[in-house]
């Protein structure tokens, strides 16, 4: 039943969390106050943390990017080779770092769910590399990213040719009864 948890849609998983108070936001430092951000963490991170709570019965704290990594302050011009990104400074579809995130990569770049991985790790850490190591941990991201991850339901199902014209009614199929068993768990508890 767990296995098949990563075909619910972010919009179910978010109901579980709220009905047991586990974080998807993801949470930053500010002016030595945390705030709740407009982003979400991935969906990797929140079905860990949702089946840690299953196991656990513990809820993890949310993501939480420290003022180290964060900037409220306008980009002043295109970035540069040695600036740091930051979050609320790395702009993503943001031409002039695609320019420069191209020119980094010899032309390789694409904004995306590697290049957010890669930010979002180095963020939680409290790291805002320059844009040159984002680059190198980028290319290296990308060359270990030989199959789907996990949480994506359906590209783990395209690549081992079980994503036929029906794969909608199977994805509902199976998360209707993951939803009913973590239905039935929660309310036992």
């Amino acid at each position: 039943m767990l296995r098949d948890i990563t075909y619910l849609n972010m919009q179910e998983l978010k109901r579980l969390c709220d009905a047991h108070g586990i974080p998807y936001a993801i949470h930053v430092e500010q002016a030595k106050r945390i705030i709740r951000s407009r982003d979400l963490d991935r969906k990797g991170i929140v079905i860990d943390r949702l089946v840690h709570f299953l196991k656990t019965g513990t809820v993890r704290s949310a993501t939480l990017f420290p003022a180290s990594v964060v900037s409220s302050a306008k980009p002043k011009g295109a970035p540069k080779e040695g600036d740091r990104v930051l979050y609320g400074g790395y702009r993503n579809r943001d031409p002039a770092t695609l320019r420069l995130m191209k020119s980094l990569t010899d032309g390789k770049f694409e904004f995306g769910a590697i290049a957010q991985e890669v930010t979002r790790a180095c963020w939680s850490k409290g790291r805002a590399p320059t844009y040159t190591e984002f680059a190198r941990l980028w290319l290296k991201a990308v060359a270990d990213h030989v199959r789907p991850n996990p949480e994506w339901a359906f590209l783990i199902d395209r690549a081992e040719g079980r994503a036929g014209a029906d794969w909608k009614k199977v994805r509902n199929r199976k998360a209707a009864d993951v939803l009913a068993v973590l239905t039935k768990a929660s309310a036992a508890r």
